[in-house]
């Protein structure tokens, strides 16, 4: 089962007392419970990164639609935060190319 996810897992761990699974296609799939598997899209697009959240039962996901996601222990996605579409630099700054201490432009 584990192996039918059909994407690249970004993170692995527990929420809810459920093992949960970030995976790369901008879902989080859910083993256990009244279902074998539930799959809850939290991105319109591709996931770039999840991180358990420390002292909380939820799972934070950020993707390519420029929303940062928390998963709770119920199932719920919420979005927390919405970043502006294009490139940031290291200031926030849209589009800017910084300098980086080895004299290479940052392409962000």
């Amino acid at each position: 089962m584990l192996n039918d996810f059909g994407s690249h897992c970004l993170a692995a761990t527990f929420v809810g007392g459920r093992p949960a699974f970030a995976l790369a296609d901008g879902t989080v799939r859910r083993i256990g419970g009244e279902a074998e598997a539930d799959c809850v899209r939290v991105h319109a697009d591709a996931s770039l990164a999840a991180a358990r959240v420390a002292g909380d039962d939820a799972l934070l996901t950020s993707g390519e639609d420029g929303r940062v996601c928390r998963l709770g222990a119920s199932g719920e996605a919420r979005s927390t935060t919405h970043l502006p579409q294009g490139p940031l630099s290291s200031t926030g700054g849209m589009g800017r190319r910084l300098p980086s201490k080895t004299g290479c432009a940052s392409p962000y």
